[in-house]
């Protein structure tokens, strides 16, 4: 029996991706290997959203070259974003690998390897949901689903569109069924994904009904979601959100810049105040919203100006938790005809809404020390004085100490700040 093994960097639609291909692989009488050493079949599965993710795929893609070499029988492919992006070209740059498989393509993977030749597959199939399949996940608490594939917003700096083709929506009744097989294996929570998962629609049922319909499972503790638009996020969300007690109280809401002029150039297709005014009402809707956001600095013509606007939103907002970067420059995206800034200035841009987030974080973080929160635990701790680690119902790591199971729903009460992670003890009883 042929042993395979997955190396998956990037987002996690590539995780729940890279559990579809070990579904696929499986069903065809293939085995998962724990390691590269003992596999027949390596499998990279890459992104491309930034220059960063891809030379940390080739770097890793480059160092099996040995392996290669070594191992008669041994078969590497390059599948993901970089391989839909890529395609045949891989193999000139990449010349020892075998097969290059793009993300709507899945299926062909147990006959590509089987026939041994050298093939690349990265068609875009519009009508590939991967509905029907189950993504096979480490065991554990929580669980990813992918609800939707593709993006149309063409926001002028991604590639996203381009590489994962347009929006398609699974039915909700696969949704539902996929939902109760992973409760029925011990899954408590699970993280609904898209690209954009605001825009779903399958028939009459639209995300909020989604949302709704999930909440009725008896088995299901708690639901996230991401990643959602702020052109598509809707009051109807919010409502939902703070009315059903299963949906999780965290926001994922990328802002990417806080000038006007710069989203407008980066075709968001929202304003600075419609943000705003998202962030207030959804805060309106519901109780101890935990608000996380994604910003981009540096994007092409921005100003000390358009920056400090960015800087202004952060401190109005005052995030939870936001993940930034410097704009990295995608060829055949609509932004990648533009002039780009110096990188000294990019980085010294990025440095300081980093300072300035990482203050607003521990200072948020400070608020839980002396009340008690509920846990879903989600693993043990092997270092330090703690014992194990969960997340509360807005999306907030704590460490503990105490003894419990992983799964269990604990209460714990917050002591300190171990840096900006909370850290407190379980409540007995």
């Amino acid at each position: 029996m042929m042993k395979y093994h997955i190396i998956t960097y990037g987002c996690q639609m590539n995780l729940y991706d890279s559990g579809l291909i070990a579904t696929l692989l499986e069903a065809s009488g293939f085995e998962s290997a724990r390691t590269t050493g003992d596999a027949d079949i390596i499998l990279v599965n890459t992104c491309s959203v930034r220059q960063h993710a891809e030379r940390r795929a080739m770097g890793r893609i480059a160092s099996l070259a040995n392996s290669k070499s070594q191992r008669d029988g041994l078969r590497i492919g390059v599948v993901g974003c970089m391989a839909k992006r890529y395609g045949q070209s891989l193999f000139s740059s990449l010349p020892f690998i075998d097969f290059v498989v793009g993300p709507d393509q899945y299926r062909r993977l147990p006959e590509i390897i089987g026939n041994g030749k050298r093939t690349a597959s990265v068609d875009e199939d519009s009508e590939e949901r991967y509905s029907e399949l189950r993504s096979r996940q480490r065991r554990g608490p929580c669980a990813f689903i992918a609800i939707m594939r593709g993006c149309n917003n063409f926001c002028s700096y991604c590639v996203v569109p381009y590489l994962r083709g347009r929006e398609r929506s699974r039915p909700h009744g696969d949704i539902i069924r996929e939902t109760e097989a992973l409760t029925e294996q011990g899954v408590k929570e699970i993280t609904l994904l898209g690209q954009n998962v605001n825009s779903y629609r399958d028939g009459t049922v639209d995300f909020p009904g989604l949302l709704e319909k999930l909440c009725g499972l008896s088995r299901i503790e708690r639901i996230r979601f991401t990643t959602s638009h702020p052109k598509d996020v809707s009051v109807d969300l919010f409502r939902v959100m703070g009315s059903k007690s299963k949906v999780c109280n965290w926001l994922h809401l990328p802002v990417q810049s806080g000038s006007n002029r710069i989203l407008e150039l980066m075709n968001r297709r929202y304003s600075r105040e419609q943000y705003l005014g998202l962030v207030a009402a959804a805060r309106g809707c519901v109780q101890e919203l935990s608000v996380t956001t994604d910003v981009m600095v540096g994007f092409p013509g921005e100003t000390d100006e358009d920056f400090l606007r960015t800087v202004d939103l952060i401190q109005a907002i005052r995030f939870d938790f936001a993940y930034m970067f410097i704009y990295s420059n995608r060829e055949g995206t609509a932004a990648a005809n533009l002039e780009d800034l110096p990188l000294d200035i990019k980085k010294k841009r990025l440095e300081h809404i980093i300072d300035l987030q990482n203050r607003i974080t521990k200072e948020q973080n400070t608020t839980l020390v002396g009340k008690q929160v509920e846990l879903l635990v989600e693993g043990e701790c092997k270092k330090g004085d703690y014992d194990g680690y969960g997340k509360t119902s807005n999306n907030k790591v704590v460490l503990f100490k105490g003894f419990c199971s992983v799964g269990d729903l604990v209460r714990v009460e917050v002591h300190r700040l171990s840096g900006w992670t909370p850290w407190g003890e379980i409540i007995n009883g």
